[in-house]
Parts: structure tokens; sequence; C-alpha cells
């Protein structure tokens, strides 16, 4: 039997093509990281767990994904303020090392909270501080006024940031996917370094509901000669949406996640307040750490290739605050208000704990936001299970 010719279309079908954009984001991904994120304690976790770094001076690689997940109030914003305004400061400033990545900044802002003016607050700190403990009275800035100055480079910064306020999961994956377009339209001189969704959860409840809703339909019609609903997860086309500019762009994703429901210890007990953990809710995002022997929807989950795979998980415990007991007297309510409270939020301290997806590290580190910049490392140290031994890193 003669064998068919082999035509030149079945040869140029076997050989792997991909676009010039996502071959230029893999070179890049080697010669042009991010950079550090300026929490000293993160960035050596980050340098500690990842066996692969594009540069000793990045402590971050293109196309990374972080994961920020807490109950509310625990503080995921201010943590994704700063990186915000991480890449967009200029790692230099008139001789002035400011540290950041100089980039572009895309937010989503799906809960219509992003506070600019705080936002703003927090940058001029930041970068008045670096600035002045480089300064010393002396040099270039001797004459000028340092708020001036720090004014005006947060001004410049802020022509970086773009801001969109989705209102559905099916908008904010269709303003992903168009994000490319407006990028070379809009800010085509200008690298986007980072893209900030606050919070992937706030459509969890309408998708919900949307998707019973559309299964009832699915289920009705199937005994019916009406065409089938589409019951595809809404989600998908947001995760599909990120890993398809993760690919092309090679910025640096981080989102917030709701922690909703506490793994459980592997005894059945509650967690220790300092090593607590959150269960993933939001499908088909995998739980990348199996926390429990008996979670075993975690380990099922690992198996698979995830949409859009993590790279770094920052869980943010919650810290309660105390409550009035039922006989407790207004005067008495107030003064304990004045003595634990507010100490605490003007104090701004903030406890997280950072994973890395395939490393058995643990950090463990609390930062402060203050008026000087926006996050200060207080108490950081480092923790890597199983032994848990543990090492004081310096501010």
């Amino acid at each position: 039997m003669e064998s068919k010719p082999v035509t030149a279309e079945a040869l140029l079908s076997e050989i792997e093509s991909e676009s010039l954009q996502n071959l230029l984001s893999s070179v890049q991904a080697e010669t042009y990281p991010p950079g550090c994120v300026q929490i000293p304690a993160l960035d050596a976790h980050f340098f500690s767990s990842l066996q692969h770094h594009a540069s000793p001076l990045s402590s971050l690689n293109r196309g990374d994904v972080i994961e920020i997940q807490g109950a509310a109030g625990t503080g995921k914003t201010h943590l994704v303020y700063h990186l915000l305004v991480t890449c967009l400061m200029p790692v230099w400033y008139s001789g002035f090392k400011l540290g950041g990545w100089g980039k572009a900044a895309v937010v989503f802002d799906t809960e219509n909270s992003f506070d600019i003016l705080r936002f703003h607050q927090l940058a001029v700190s930041r970068v008045a501080h670096l600035l002045n403990t480089q300064t010393s009275g002396s040099g270039p800035l001797k004459e000028r006024n340092l708020s001036t100055t720090a004014q005006s480079i947060t001004d410049q910064c802020l022509q970086n940031l773009h801001i969109f306020a989705p209102s559905s999961s099916l908008q904010l994956s269709t303003t992903i996917l168009h994000l490319p377009a407006y990028h070379s339209t809009r800010m085509a001189d200008s690298e986007i370094g980072l893209i900030a969704i606050d919070s992937l959860s706030s459509f969890y409840w309408v998708d919900r509901y949307s998707a019973e809703q559309a299964r009832t339909a699915a289920r009705c019609s199937s005994r019916s000669t009406l065409p089938s609903v589409s019951t595809k997860n809404t989600l998908t086309c947001v995760l599909t949406a990120l890993q398809r500019i993760r690919l092309s762009h090679g910025p640096v994703i981080v989102y917030t996640n709701w922690g909703l429901t506490l793994v459980s210890a592997p005894d059945g007990n509650p967690p220790q307040q300092q090593g607590t953990f959150y269960k993933q809710h939001l499908y088909p995002i995998q739980s990348s750490f199996a926390e429990s022997s008996k979670d075993k929807t975690a380990s099922v989950s690992c198996a698979s290739t995830p949409l859009l795979p993590v790279t770094h998980h920052i869980t943010l415990p919650f810290v309660p605050i105390l409550h009035s007991s039922p006989g407790m007297s207004l005067g008495d309510a107030r003064q304990q208000k004045e003595k634990y409270q507010q100490p605490m939020m003007r104090k701004g301290e903030i406890a997280a704990v950072a994973r890395t997806i395939g490393s058995m590290r643990t950090s463990k580190f609390t930062f402060s936001l203050t008026t000087g910049q926006s996050a200060v490392p207080v108490d950081e140290n480092l923790q890597s299970n199983p032994e848990f031994d543990e090492m004081t890193t310096g501010c």
C-alpha cells in the first residue's frame, strides 16, 4: 500500500507557533523582571521560596500571580495600595533611589471602593519618606520643599494609574480581554507592570445565584423544545482572560479574595489564630495548598492544570476586636474603645502569612500603615515548615 505524500500544510501544522507578543514577553521575563515589593520580609520569602529568579535584584518574576485572602477589615486593600505605589514609583529620581518599578498599573475596582485620596496620601508620604531618609538636610533637595517634590513625583506616577469599575464578572472578563487594545491606544509608551483586582469575590453571590437560575432553566428546557441555557461559569471567563494577558504582556497579577470558611486543623479543632487559613470558595480557582489531610478536594484540584496558576498566596488572619459585654455601661465601653481599639487602629499593624506554590516555607510578617510610608515592617520572622526554624530579618 502506497503511503500518501506529505503536504506542506501537514508539515507546518506540526510546528508549534506563538504570537510575536508572547515571544517578546517570554524574552522579557528573563531580561526585564519587575523588581521587589519593598517589604523586606515578603521579599525575603519570595527569594527563598522560588528556585529561579531572573535577577538577584527582583524578588518577583514577570507573570507572577499573587492571591491576597482574608476577612473584611484585615488590610487586603491597603496591601494592594502598597503594591500599586511600588509599581508606579520610578526606580530613581534625581539621584535618589526610590526602589519602584517605573511602570503602569491597572486596577479593576469591582467593589467601587478605591479611595483615590487615601491612595494619593499613602503615595506622597512614602515618596517623601524615601527622599527624606536619603537627603538628611543636604544634597539636591536642600533648597527645595520636600513635600512639594513628593507631590510632584506622585502626580507624575498617577498618570500611569488606570482604574476600571466593572459591575459584573462578564464586564470584568470583557474589559480584561480588551486591555491589550486599550494599552496600544491609550498607554502605548508605558508597560503594564501590575494588574490588580479588588476583589475577585465581589460578584460571587450574584454569579452563584445566576448559575442556579441557569441550571434550573436548563433542566426545564431539556423537557421542552426550547434551546438549552448556557451554564458556563463566568469566573472561568475572567481567569481565561487574565491568563491570556499574563502570557502576552507578562504583568504581575494580584487579586484579593474573601476569607469565608476557615480551614480546620488535622484533628478537627479550630486552627490557632497565628496560622489561620481559609478554604477556596471561588470555583474554578484551585486550592493550591492541601491544608488538611482530610481536605480531599484540595489534593484532587492540585492534580489538574489551573486556568490561572497562582505563584504566591498571602493570608491576612482576622484579628477580633473586643466587644462590649451585655452589662457594660456606656462609659466603660467608651473607655475600652479608647484603651484597646483606637490605639490598634492608629498603629495600623497588619499581620500576614505568605506561602508559595511548590515550597514548604511559610513566612509570617507584620507591617504597619503609617503616615511616614505605606508599609513599614514591624516584626518580621521567617518560619519554614515543618521544623519552623525562626530567623529574624532586619528592616
